[in-house]
């Protein structure tokens, strides 16, 4: 019966140590993420009348918005759900 306790007791252990693992997290990549965008106009500022938004990913606004990247003239810029504005920003070519 002891070495049957021994063994079990080294089941029990391993399956307990296993279930409190904390699971390793993805890798967080924003430009997969999908954000709220904000079209911004030749000046640089947030396009409020009306207000010119788009939800996904920064490669699909720059496409709604018609902002091929390139420069530094800012055509977008991204808000999490909440209205959070966040540092990421779509460029466009000067014309």
């Amino acid at each position: 019966m002891r070495k049957y306790f021994l063994s079990i007791l080294a089941i029990v252990l391993a399956i307990g140590f296993s279930a409190f693992t904390i699971p390793k997290e993805k890798a967080n990549n924003k430009a997969l993420e999908s954000f709220v965008w904000h079209k911004y106009n030749p000046a640089g500022n947030a396009e409020l009348i009306p207000t010119v938004t788009y939800i996904g990913t920064a490669a699909a606004a720059s496409v709604a918005f018609g902002c091929p990247e390139g420069s530094s003239v800012f055509c977008g810029r991204a808000y999490d759900f909440e209205g959070t504005a966040l540092d990421l920003y779509i460029k466009k070519s000067p014309q």
